[in-house]
């Protein structure tokens, strides 16, 4: 988890700064960085190898649907959503939407702004990077029961 939080974190330090620079040459530009994801998208395809999935002939899903529903319905784990739904917020609305219009309206470069959303997804990057680091010293059950307090 701490790998895929890392690498999603690396994902929204470098878009940012390659919006801002796209943005400093036209702002029409900045609609092209997503067909950056089709070659990435092929090489993934073309490249990295899914492991085997195990077959469950036993499976029962109205079993697996009561687990889950059983799990949701607990208070940690509803804090749990709410604090990520929150979260999710306050990234794409104040953080992603807000910051960059303030920061315009003070006078700053594009390159400046798509530095300072970096910043923000580099220290995410950073931090979840060291969350294997930090587990060696606390359990993975205390780290998540210290979220939903």
């Amino acid at each position: 988890m701490a790998f895929n939080a890392s690498a999603i974190g690396m994902g929204l330090a470098v878009y940012p700064l390659l919006g801002g620079s796209l943005a400093s040459i036209g702002w029409r530009y900045v609609f092209a960085l997503p067909l950056v994801a089709v070659p990435i998208g092929i090489w993934v395809w073309k490249m990295l190898r899914l492991p085997e999935q195990q077959r469950y002939s036993d499976f029962d899903f109205k079993v697996y649907l009561k687990s889950i529903w059983s799990s949701i319905r607990r208070v940690k784990v509803i804090r749990l959503l709410f604090i990520v739904v929150a979260l999710f917020v306050l990234l794409f609305g104040a953080y992603f939407t807000y910051i960059p219009t303030l920061a315009a309206s003070l006078g700053a470069s594009e390159i400046t702004i798509g530095i300072l959303l970096a910043s923000m997804a580099v220290s995410f990057a950073f931090t979840s990077s060291q969350l294997g680091l930090f587990a060696r010293f606390v359990s993975e059950m205390t780290i998540i029961g210290r979220v939903t307090l």
